[in-house]
């Protein structure tokens, strides 16, 4: 296994939630967006910030088991 490859890819795993975040909240400063459409679309992007974070740990984990 190639574990420069590994280590980078496990650190861009772990990156994936955020910049999903940083660019939701970008995006939602320049909106001109009401107020409770913001929330929803924050609350959107949570949901979805979440879910990568899952996704990111679970290929993480496979990642670790394979090279096991």
């Amino acid at each position: 296994m190639d574990y420069k490859i590994y280590d980078r890819l496990q650190a861009e795993l772990g990156c994936i939630g955020d910049e999903f975040s940083r660019n939701c909240s970008a995006i939602l400063e320049k909106s001109a967006a009401d107020e409770q459409s913001k929330q929803l679309v924050e609350e959107i992007c949570a949901a979805n910030t979440s879910a990568l974070n899952v996704l990111a740990k679970s290929i993480s984990e496979a990642l670790i088991a394979a090279a096991n």
